[in-house]
């Protein structure tokens, strides 16, 4: 039986329906491609391996000899998400699953003593400092947060996004959406981990929130969509949280970014920190409201009693274009350094690249390397692998 061609597990690996096995079609064509010798090797410009090799080897000789001090020390001032420049993107386009193995065991490596650190009780290392320890090593490395643009419907493809990170247990705390994105974000966000399945299975969650207008009220109105239709949508999927009470129910931290329809003032992001008492519904219904296809809409919070109250009565608001991707304010805000972005807006297509042809033309950084390294496939199908 003729073996599968690389042509054919690649197009298996786009079609992949699930991580478990997009992950084994990545690993079979990282061997097919002879893309493990270039993870095997250490070497690299990318980054500095040989100081990641000799800490890893730091590391791993004080925890034979238990020596907790020297490696609660050594943790303490060196770990940072960009040790080494490991966290280089360049070290990340070369193989389809993975990078460099030294890499790999290095984290490895780091996470399991963090784990025994956390889960043990250490003489060295007493719970007041243990705690200390932990917060002051977390600010220093930072944390990540998922980013969702916008897309109308096709936005909906995020709640795909989540759902695969949800099932690694790798879905950030800290979300944030735009318009499409806001939406997924606040049905995200307002849920506990439990309740996230029936979502992903569509039971928990109606689609029906896009309606156009008949003629005559899209000249009234001077927008195509139904304002009213997206509102009684969000107060139903999203129930009537505010920011805080949605932190508080599920510790996930929902960031939304709308604008002003005023002068001298700018786009904001509002959370549980900056408009603790702002509905969430009516957070998510302002970033939708493109203008155009939704007309601006006014904001409505909770006041001390439970009661709705209109947010800034004065102004008006729509969706932040210009602010879909808040990077900046969430690393003010909640000290994210990493950023998860899903991006379901078409119209970026024409800005965007296809990795796997420059994963081939630098599947090694050293000379000698590279395309001319790899063996000539006789099968026709293989010229693909250049495309």
């Amino acid at each position: 039986m003729r073996p599968p061609t690389i042509a054919s597990k690649r197009k298996l690996l786009d079609q992949a329906s699930d991580y478990a096995t997009w992950r084994a079609l990545a690993a079979e064509l990282d061997e097919l491609e002879h893309l493990d010798e270039w993870k095997s090797n250490p070497s690299s410009k990318f980054y500095q391996h040989k100081l990641i090799a000799q800490r890893l080897i730091n590391l791993k000789n004080w925890r034979k000899a238990n020596d907790w001090p020297q490696l609660i020390f050594s943790l303490r001032e060196g770990l940072h998400r960009n040790l080494g420049n490991l966290a280089n993107p360049e070290l990340y386009k070369h193989a389809h699953l993975g990078t460099k193995a030294l890499i790999d065991d290095y984290i490895t490596e780091v996470t399991s003593l963090l784990n025994h650190l956390c889960d043990h009780d250490i003489a060295e290392l007493p719970y007041p400092q243990k705690l200390l320890f932990f917060r002051h090593t977390g600010q220093s490395f930072g944390r990540s947060a998922l980013m969702l643009s916008g897309g109308a419907n096709i936005g909906m493809f995020h709640i795909g996004v989540i759902k695969a990170l949800h099932e690694q247990q790798l879905l950030p705390r800290v979300v944030s959406g735009s318009s499409a994105g806001a939406v997924v974000a606040a049905l995200v966000g307002t849920r506990k981990d439990g309740e996230l399945d029936a979502l992903f299975r569509g039971e928990d969650i109606d689609l029906d929130l896009w309606r156009r207008l008949g003629a005559r009220d899209m000249l009234r109105q001077k927008s195509l969509m139904d304002i009213r239709q997206l509102e009684t949508y969000l107060r139903k999927n999203v129930g009537e949280l505010t920011f805080e009470e949605a932190f508080k129910r599920t510790r996930r931290i929902i960031n939304i970014t709308v604008s002003p329809v005023a002068k001298n003032q700018h786009a904001r992001l509002l959370n549980y920190l900056t408009t603790p008492h702002l509905l969430v519904w009516s957070a998510v219904l302002a970033s939708c409201s493109v203008p155009g296809l939704f007309p601006p809409v006014k904001l409505t919070a909770k006041d001390r009693l439970g009661h709705e109250r209109p947010y800034m009565a004065s102004i008006r608001w729509v969706g932040a274009l210009q602010s879909d991707l808040p990077a900046k304010r969430l690393g003010e805000l909640y000290n994210v350094n990493h950023h998860i972005v899903s991006q379901t807006n078409p119209h970026v297509l024409p800005f965007m690249t296809d990795q796997s042809a420059r994963r081939l033309d630098t599947l090694s950084d050293r000379p000698g390397q590279g395309r001319d390294a790899i063996p000539q496939q006789t099968d026709a199908a293989a010229g693909l692998l250049w495309q």
